[in-house]
């Protein structure tokens, strides 16, 4: 038996330590999580003589979905969330062994945009942070560098840092959101981001919605 083909379906997490790291891999027949160190093989403890399907690594800017979350996660206590807000879905995210929470309004309005963070992240505790959201006209995006919403934390539940305050050249083309720490898209990377630290290379991604 060759080895099997990796995908999103299998990959439920991931844990980067420096240059290397970890994969949390669901075995596709035994349904076990297993912690996965990068460039090693996979393999059925059922069977130690079969080959496995090899690791990779997911985009930890974002870090991997997590379609459901059926049981606590190695390292996090939290549970599925019940309950959910009428009018918002949730899915579920881990990047840098850290497990968040990432909520999406269904329909939106004609609303302005407000401050908000839709990220919640599992505490020790075993409990979610609180979050907040906004279902305004702006507060979803077909091109990401005409973004104007209101979304502050990173998906990872990271504070965002004023654009006027980090060393990049890369700033909002809209001098009003440079006092801001408003996600916003200047390099064209696809997606909304915004920085964690005063340096260019500490950005990470934020959870907005594609209209």
């Amino acid at each position: 038996m060759g080895p099997l083909l990796l995908t999103d379906d299998f990959v439920k997490g991931e844990m980067k330590c420096g240059l290397s790291g970890y994969l949390y891999v669901q075995c596709s027949s035994c349904m076990e999580l297993n912690r996965v160190p990068y460039c090693s093989q996979h393999r059925d403890p059922s069977k130690p003589k079969a080959k496995g399907m090899p690791s990779f690594s997911v985009n930890t800017k974002l870090g991997a979905d997590i379609k459901e979350l059926k049981a606590p996660i190695e390292g996090n206590k939290c549970q599925q969330v019940e309950n959910m807000p009428l009018g918002l879905t949730v899915k579920y995210n881990m990047s840098y062994g850290h497990l968040g929470a990432l909520y999406s309004c269904k329909s939106f309005t004609a609303n302005a945009s407000t401050d908000h963070c839709p990220s919640s992240v599992c505490l020790s505790n075993g409990t979610w942070s609180d979050f907040s959201i906004s279902c305004g006209v702006d507060d979803c995006y077909n091109n990401s560098s005409a973004y104007r919403g209101k979304v502050s934390c990173s998906a990872l539940g990271t504070t965002c840092k004023n654009w006027d305050s980090v060393n990049t050249y890369d700033l909002p083309s809209d001098p009003a959101d440079h006092p801001t720490n408003y996600c916003r898209d200047p390099k064209g990377e696809g997606r909304p981001y915004c920085y964690k630290g005063t340096n260019d290379w500490e950005y990470e991604y934020c959870h907005v919605t594609k209209c």
